[in-house]
């Protein structure tokens, strides 16, 4: 399956390679829609503190920059280049006696600005558009409230990858309303280490997104 949709990716390039090149400035508004999760830190390792970590949830996000469109009769070549900013929130849980009688929580954030290029490929049937292609994140800058004190680090991935799927529909040529369902390979918490143990909540941030795109 993965093989056929990058022989259909290359092919869509090659053919929308030969059509006019539009240069844009898009706008995107995204809503993460993974569940919370949890784990137990103790089981990773002997235990420094008995610790439970769980994701929270992540904010709304909204990215923007610019956009390039390529078209012919048939197929649609869009990349764009978006500037976005990445928010997921956490909590953990020390407990303080094997009975849990009483609990001490810490909340944090997890923050990150990421130059993300979304590549998308597909078939246009007049002013629809029906696409999908990979997402490559690169991370400008990433910072985290988390208390040191807790035996957790961070060990920031700055690259990681995803995929998305497009509906679009295009108004006079000039603008352009797409429907994303973008895929995260990445799962939430893999930032980060306990004792030098990789986190794995078992998570992905999917989103939902809604984009605007005006060409010149």
């Amino acid at each position: 399956m993965k093989n056929l949709l990058v022989i259909a990716f290359i092919v869509c390039v090659y053919q929308t390679s030969q059509a006019q090149l539009s240069i844009g400035v898009k706008a995107n508004y995204s809503v993460t829609t993974a569940p919370q999760t949890q784990t137990d830190l103790a089981k990773l390792v002997q235990p420094l503190e008995i610790l439970n970590m769980e994701y929270l949830g992540s904010e709304d996000q909204f990215s923007y920059g610019l956009s390039l469109y390529d078209e012919n009769d048939l197929l649609f070549l869009n990349t764009d280049i978006l500037l976005s900013h990445v928010e997921h929130n956490y909590r953990i849980d020390n407990l303080i006696d094997d009975l849990r009688r009483s609990t001490s929580s810490q909340e944090f954030s997890h923050k990150r600005t990421n130059l993300s290029i979304p590549v998308a490929a597909g078939f246009k049937l007049h002013n629809l558009k029906i696409g999908a292609g990979p997402i490559f994140n690169y991370t400008l800058s990433s910072e985290s409230n988390l208390d040191a004190g807790s035996y957790i680090s961070t060990n920031e991935e700055n690259i990681n990858m995803g995929f998305q799927f497009l509906v679009g529909y295009i108004i006079q040529d000039r603008i352009h309303i797409d429907l994303k369902r973008d895929i995260n390979f990445t799962d939430v918490g893999n930032n980060y280490n306990y004792s030098d143990i990789p986190v794995e909540l078992n998570s992905s941030p999917h989103t939902f997104s809604l984009s605007l795109a005006i060409y010149l």
